[in-house]
């Protein structure tokens, strides 16, 4: 494998306890460059990833309206990890992580912040159960959908050493290694090592794809599908939208007043929501995708995406600890991130099992508590356990395109404005440059893109009637300020 080293602390290496961190999103970089910069820290950290960078995947949907962006969302490893090595896991073992070309990397310590996958559908065909948030992610029985594509994994909410993509292996379609790392719309692959410019050129080509499509599915309707939704709808307002959610209402997890916002926004500006409705089956024929639904409907579209329920990244957990995951394929946790039994590997973020929402939110506080927690273990101190966050969140921000957004705050809907879309933008840009992203990337990305939108919808001669945006009051401002939360909301 390839090892990347900057450098070393000033305490001898021999002295120092390995771990070994799967996964180079935000959890996985948060962990692994706390410990590095902390001189006094007693681990000697090696990060494991597929990829030579880093994404912001939250900001990806935006990015497939306007590619060029897509370039500020990533950062690579070599700007911010001492570090690190490039490779895809495929077994773990008590003592060793074993990567695809048989190398084997030996663990004092290992966190798993491996995250999770969206099965994308436009492109190569995938037989898994469990596709849909529509299935065990929201406890409802899951279904097949054939003919379908897993998106590759997550490369930015916590993601990525491995994807679980065990029923690629069953395929007998011979796959073409460089057009598999073009594939993925929400985030990059992990089947294969993939660097930065061909992430970039993959985000540039689904983006050309998606503006020459004259119609398009959005197959779910959380946070990831409705972000989606108003993203396209607002870039291309003439396009025809359609969006398919199994349950009676968007974002059921969220306040009835997000539900009826939502729904307002993508209705008055022509998408069509086909609520309570499952997806059976997806083809692809003549160029277009033909989706058939639970009400024996067959929709068709140049373009398909899926965003429900995703999929955790544990398929290289299934040889030597199967028992250890539930029925989503997460990876089963105590209080203190630790495996049922296993003192020394710890799994957080999407990957495992806690009962909370998966965000990027949630995997950052799960970092901030395990490095403190990694430090007490090894000085063997009493570790502090970990309080499953509320469901729904206390707080989340969902873009409903570049100007509006819902800030959803103590279970209510504060604001629906400019305020909420500029703190959405202030986190974003906050997290990136943390990660010592180059300076000439940190602009106002929004204000290019505005100017585009105004003039693709007078040019389309589009015109939406708009309700008054809802914006902060002043005791939610107070609230706001005094509530405890960091860039990664």
């Amino acid at each position: 494998y390839q090892r990347r080293v900057r450098g070393h602390n000033s305490i001898a290496m021999a002295e120092k306890k390995r771990l070994v961190v799967l996964g180079g999103g935000i959890s996985g970089i948060f962990i692994t460059t706390t410990l590095e910069k902390d001189k006094k820290s007693p681990f000697e950290v090696i990060m494991v990833d597929s990829k030579d960078f880093c994404e912001y995947t939250p900001g990806v949907p935006r990015a497939l309206i306007q590619p060029e962006r897509s370039a500020f969302l990533r950062v690579k490893h070599e700007r911010q990890v001492k570090s690190y090595v490039t490779g895809r896991v495929v077994e773990v073992t008590p003592t060793e992580v074993v990567l695809q070309d048989g190398k084997r990397i030996q663990f004092d310590y290992l966190v798993i912040c491996s995250g999770s996958s969206y099965p994308s559908i436009s492109g190569r065909n995938l037989k898994k159960s469990a596709m849909t948030e529509e299935s065990k992610e929201d406890d409802s029985k899951s279904h097949q959908v054939k003919n379908d594509k897993k998106s590759e994994s997550d490369s930015g909410s916590e993601s990525d050493s491995d994807s679980d993509s065990d029923s690629d292996s069953d395929s007998k379609t011979k796959k073409d290694p460089e057009k598999e790392k073009l594939e993925g719309n929400f985030k990059a692959s992990t089947k294969l090592f993939i660097d930065s410019e061909t992430r970039g050129r993959a985000i540039e080509l689904e983006a050309k794809l998606l503006e020459q499509a004259s119609s398009v599915i959005v197959i779910g309707g959380g946070p990831v599908g409705v972000e989606l939704a108003t993203e396209i709808i607002d870039r291309f307002p003439t396009k025809k939208i359609s969006l398919i959610h199994s349950r009676p209402t968007l974002l059921e997890r969220y306040t009835k007043k997000a539900q009826v916002h939502a729904h307002k926004f993508l209705q008055t500006r022509g998408c069509r929501l086909f609520l309570n409705t499952r997806v059976t089956e997806v083809k692809q024929q003549d160029g277009k995708f033909k989706v058939t639904t639970s009400d024996k409907e067959d929709l068709v579209a140049d373009r398909v995406y899926f965003c429900a329920g995703s999929i955790a990244n544990t398929s290289f957990m299934k040889k030597n600890f199967s028992s250890h995951l539930d029925s989503n394929q997460r990876i089963k946790v105590n209080e203190y991130f630790q495996l049922v039994g296993v003192n020394n590997i710890f799994a957080i973020g999407d990957c495992c099992g806690t009962n909370e929402e998966k965000t990027a939110y949630c995997a950052s506080e799960h970092a901030k508590l395990l490095v403190e927690n990694l430090k007490k273990l090894v000085t063997k101190k009493p570790m502090k356990k970990w309080t499953l966050l509320p469901m729904p969140p206390a707080i989340m921000i969902i873009s409903l395109g570049v100007d509006h957004s819902m800030l959803i705050f103590k279970s209510n809907l504060p604001s629906t404005g400019a305020f909420a879309s500029n703190l959405k933008s202030k986190f974003e840009t906050g997290t990136i440059k943390k990660w010592n992203q180059e300076k000439s990337l940190l602009r106002d990305w929004n204000k290019d893109l505005r100017n585009v939108i105004k003039n693709a919808k007078k040019n389309a001669g589009v015109t939406f009637a708009e309700e008054p945006d809802e914006e902060l009051s002043a005791q939610d401002q107070k609230d706001l300020e005094q509530f405890s939360w960091n860039a990664n909301s």
